[in-house]
């Protein structure tokens, strides 16, 4: 079986010899191509390979990336003039080819379609133009005369062939076991380039030695790949691996959802008994909710329980500068996902970055998001996909709700009394201090943090243990018991006074009486200027009577939505 740098070699040299006019190499580094051209040169006894070079034109050395196209043009113009037998590699020409046409791109163009019709009617002109950047979109002149040759990421036998081939380069053969590749290193490469892959394979065997080839990997070397593997990755930009400690367990109430997760586990700790039987694995889980209420713990408890690794997307960084650019960098990253597939796919607030993906205005954006929704229904065969949304009502377009995307749509109320309970004894727990307060106060306690998240309490508990351990109350005594008391019945009642709307309102009756307590001089000033004509107060009375209406109206929507949300979708709790 044929490596990268073999492949590309025999694809080109399929091209070359079939006298295909133009050859465009999509995301090859340009060594890589060097490389290539280097072995394909003297295989084929082709003296004129050139390269175009921007101090000195065209030369036979490999150039620097391209900047100056009016060279780039005159040697062009140059080549259609000579018979001889010639290869023209041409680097970093994308800028011409991201399908925005200009009077520069036009003349490009014109001379290559010159150039294409003079190589398909002239036998004698064999002659080959390469071009090698990240992407190009070829006009439709020249698309009878173009082949594109993709980088595509290497799938495990190819990381295999990739390895061996580091082995024998470096003339390793004799300390190692042929064929006995630890199937972990194998994995741990996964979604890397040929490049990233032989790079990875240099680090770690300067750091640890032949051992990396001859026996199991441990613990250090898989740390070590999984640090250069998040460095290329961070390239991207889009991507990210995530370390989790989160256990199912670890999350209180979503009684639910848990037992999804847990069923799911079976299925991916059997992949290859369902592959064989033609059964899919489960596509994801939509989990919607308010801000704090435990989604993002959920994303990376899933990833635990399932036995993979958590990749978060960033759709937010797909949107690029150019045309063409944002669909590319969507593409490009679903290629990396399928190559680090089985794995859990964490997108974090899906709303905010396709909010609009229905509007007939951004096209870009629809494409974008057509481009994912495909690989959700069709492409994705490995990746367990979390998306976490506050809310998609009105806000996602309805496509991308239905079944074969999402397994199911959850949605993570807010915690009830019980849980709330157990969520302050855990995270007090958890920063040393046992709860042990009488009942009546664990019932008051737990009174008067309705409407909480779990992130509200989270920050109670931090604040209160902090206050506390820094008064030297000891544990076990009368005075440890009111300290904490009062710290967080004090914390509690901090909370509640800054969004008292938010956390109790779930009827208009609730919300009416709290406005009127909140803006009760407000509400007065506004009653009694009703009929007040005068200029300055009438246009005070406007713009007070504005704000707090849209206070209001923004209040009132959360309620409806949160109902809304509890009828419409799976209940999270048990």
């Amino acid at each position: 079986m044929m490596n990268d740098h073999k492949k590309l070699e025999f694809e080109i040299t399929k091209f070359v010899q079939s006298n295909i006019p133009l050859i465009f190499l999509q995301k090859f580094s340009f060594d890589e191509v060097e490389k290539t051209m280097r072995s394909f040169k003297n295989k084929n006894s082709v003296e004129n390979v050139f390269y175009f070079n921007v101090t000195q034109g065209f030369g036979e050395q490999p150039g620097v990336e391209l900047s100056d196209y009016d060279v780039l043009l005159n040697g062009l113009i140059d080549l259609l003039k000579t018979d001889n037998e010639q290869i023209v590699v041409i680097h970093g020409a994308e800028s011409l080819f991201n399908g925005n046409r200009t009077d520069e791109s036009d003349k490009m163009f014109e001379i290559l379609s010159v150039f294409v019709h003079k190589v398909q009617t002239n036998k004698y002109y064999n002659t080959t133009i390469i071009f090698n950047g990240s992407h190009y979109d070829i006009p439709s002149e020249l698309r009878d005369g173009a082949m594109i040759i993709e980088n595509t990421l290497p799938d495990e036998n190819g990381i295999y062939n990739i390895i061996e081939d580091f082995i024998r380069t470096n003339h390793l053969e004799a300390y190692t076991d042929a064929g006995n590749t630890d199937p972990n290193l194998i994995e741990n490469l996964k979604g890397l380039s040929y490049y990233e892959i032989t790079q990875a394979l240099s680090f770690i065997f300067y750091e640890f030695g032949i051992k990396v080839f001859n026996s199991t990997i441990d613990s250090s070397i898989s740390r070590e790949i999984y640090t250069i593997k998040e460095q290329m990755l961070k390239k991207m930009g889009t991507l990210s691996i995530v370390e989790t400690t989160e256990n199912v367990d670890d999350i209180i109430g979503l009684d639910h959802l848990k037992e999804y997760i847990e069923e799911e586990r079976a299925a991916f700790s059997n992949m290859n008994l369902l592959a064989k039987n033609g059964v899919e694995l489960p596509k994801g889980i939509l989990i919607l909710g308010e801000p704090g209420t435990g989604k993002s713990m959920t994303a990376k408890a899933a990833a635990n329980a399932l036995g993979l690794k958590l990749i978060k997307f960033d759709i937010s960084k797909i949107m690029g500068k150019y045309v063409g650019d944002s669909e590319k960098n969507i593409m490009e990253t679903l290629k990396v996902i399928e190559h680090m597939s089985p794995c859990v796919l964490w997108i974090d607030e899906i709303e905010k970055a396709f909010s609009g993906a229905d509007d007939s205005d951004n096209q870009v954006l629809r494409r974008v998001f057509g481009i994912l929704l495909s690989w959700m229904s069709d492409d994705n065969k490995g990746a367990f996909v979390v998306g976490t949304a506050n809310n998609i009502d009105g806000v996602l377009p309805p496509e991308f709700l239905r079944k074969g995307r999402f397994d199911e749509i959850f949605y993570v109320s807010k915690p009830d009394e019980d849980a709330r309970l157990l969520l302050f004894e855990d995270k007090l727990e958890k920063r040393a201090i046992p709860l042990k307060l009488h009942d009546d106060e664990l019932e008051q306690l737990a009174g008067q943090s309705a409407g909480f998240t779990g992130a509200d309490i989270e920050y109670i508990c931090n604040r209160a243990a902090r206050k506390f351990h820094l008064s030297k109350a000891e544990i076990g005594t009368n005075r440890y018991r009111e300290t904490i008391r009062t710290l967080l019945f004090k914390e509690v009642q901090f909370v509640r006074d800054n969004r008292e709307a938010e956390l109790t309102a779930e009827n208009y009756n609730e919300l009416d009486a709290y406005y009127k307590k909140m803006y009760g001089e407000e509400l007065e000033y506004l009653n009694n200027n009703v009929k007040n004509k005068n200029p300055l107060e009438s246009k005070i009375s406007e713009v007070l009577d504005s704000k707090i209406s849209e206070i209001i109206n923004q209040d009132i929507e959360k309620m409806l939505n949160r109902k809304r949300n509890r009828s419409k979708y799976r209940n999270a709790d048990g």
